[in-house]
């Protein structure tokens, strides 16, 4: 067994690249695996989808919607395990693990730049809910399947 890192209840062996979730063996391709070690090391905070398009892939895509394949791919995979949600979106920006996931606090530090008003960030009054995001992400992986 190599260095392990571990957000709440997912933990990632670095040396045997392996990844379990709530005491299971999650079975990830080599890309889903270094998606995950990059929001881990992120400890919660956003991480923009270039950064992740460069240390997945190693280069950048445009107008590609090869992440997001990516992300709907292993949301089901990581989330059999646990009724936490790990992955969240910052819409249009990048991903973060989910705050209540792990051991980190929350980052508000993600809408940096951004209008403290919560719907300036999700075009909504109020804010978006966790009954919208999670309607809207089913819908993003209809699509993509």
């Amino acid at each position: 067994m190599g260095t392990v890192i571990r957000s709440g209840d997912l933990e990632l062996d670095l040396g045997l690249q392996r990844a379990f979730r709530a005491g299971r063996r999650l079975w990830l391709t080599r890309k889903e695996f270094l998606f995950l070690c990059k929001l881990v090391q992120a400890q919660g905070r956003m991480v923009s989808r270039k950064n992740l398009l460069v240390c997945v892939w190693e280069r950048e895509f445009s107008e590609s919607n090869i992440l997001e394949s990516l992300v709907c791919r292993l949301r089901k995979k990581v989330n059999r395990c646990s009724r936490v949600k790990l992955i969240r979106n910052v819409r249009r920006i990048g991903y973060r693990l989910n705050s209540s996931a792990g051991t980190f606090p929350d980052r508000q530090s993600d809408f940096a730049g951004a209008s403290s008003n919560p719907s300036a960030v999700t075009g909504i009054e109020g804010g978006e809910t966790a009954k919208m995001r999670r309607i809207r992400d089913e819908i993003h992986c209809k699509f993509e399947e």
